[in-house]
């Protein structure tokens, strides 16, 4: 017959809390003046970096899950976060 394997659930309850496994996402993209970032807390990021397609760098705070872009030039940017970096387009 056919075995039945019980495989973990990614959202176990540990004896430390919940298991994180919420993807890092940020929108709108394409944006002109603002990106959220969704699956961070932002108060224990502070400052993070965009990187420009020409190697420049740009620093910035996110405020309560929101990155403002608005005087960033048009363009393809990285936002350089610890866990990873998103691709995002400035209109």
């Amino acid at each position: 017959g056919e075995s039945l394997a019980i495989l973990p659930s990614p959202y176990v309850k540990t004896t430390t809390g919940t298991v994180h496994s919420t993807e890092i996402t940020i929108h709108p993209n394409p944006s002109s003046n603002e990106l959220i970032v969704n699956g961070i807390d932002a108060k224990s990021l502070g400052n993070v970096e965009i990187h420009a397609m020409d190697g420049r760098v740009f620093r910035t705070k996110i405020s309560d899950k929101t990155i403002d872009i608005s005087r960033l030039p048009p363009g393809v940017f990285y936002l350089q976060l610890p866990e990873k970096t998103l691709r995002f387009v400035k209109q």
